[in-house]
């Protein structure tokens, strides 16, 4: 993991790519491109790793192109941009082979399952309500079970403001979980 202090380099290789050179982007895509690849692997195995880094760097550079994308936090950046290939070509597949439709039953619709579909939907009301910064701190140091000092890297600040970041995301998302049983 790269320390959390080359996140300046990054900001600048950004600035410059956004003002046309492509070495500049080329030099983001050697510094990321592996990391991106073991993200994308770990988000989803129906696509190739390598297929969704392209995709993301590519969506990225025209973001950059058109004055959007990144300000800082590039591999943060580049994360988000993979999920969200990854969400897109899998919500474009449509088509579903089944060989013998008889085999598969409908199960009874019980009320574990509706227990089970309420609690997701208000853990995932509360999670929206978060900011997007707050939710980002607590993918990767909940989920993805990163240190302070790499989600430190990956948000791109400081391994103390990453901890302070994560505690204040952990209280947001309890005072979201509070109002939505209170609702």
């Amino acid at each position: 993991m790269r320390p959390y202090a080359d996140t300046t380099v990054d900001d600048d290789l950004v600035t410059r790519s956004r003002a046309g050179d492509t070495a500049s982007f080329a030099e983001l895509w050697r510094r990321h491109s592996d990391a991106g690849r073991r993200f994308a692997a770990s988000v989803t195995s129906a696509f190739d790793a390598d297929d969704l880094v392209a995709e993301a760097f590519a969506r990225i550079f025209r973001a950059l192109r058109n004055g959007n994308g990144p300000v800082r936090g590039f591999r943060a950046y580049l994360y988000t941009t993979i999920r969200n290939a990854a969400a897109a070509w899998g919500s474009a597949r449509q088509e579903v082979a089944v060989e013998d439709p008889g085999e598969y039953s409908d199960e009874p619709w019980t009320d574990d399952h509706q227990d089970v579909v309420w609690e997701r939907s208000r853990v995932a009301a509360a999670l929206g309500a978060l900011p997007e910064r707050w939710r980002s701190a607590l993918w990767y140091s909940e989920v993805e079970q990163l240190t302070p000092a790499e989600v430190a890297g990956m948000l791109g600040i400081s391994p103390n403001a990453a901890a302070a970041l994560t505690y204040r995301a952990r209280e947001g998302l309890r005072r979201a979980w509070d109002a939505q049983l209170a609702a």
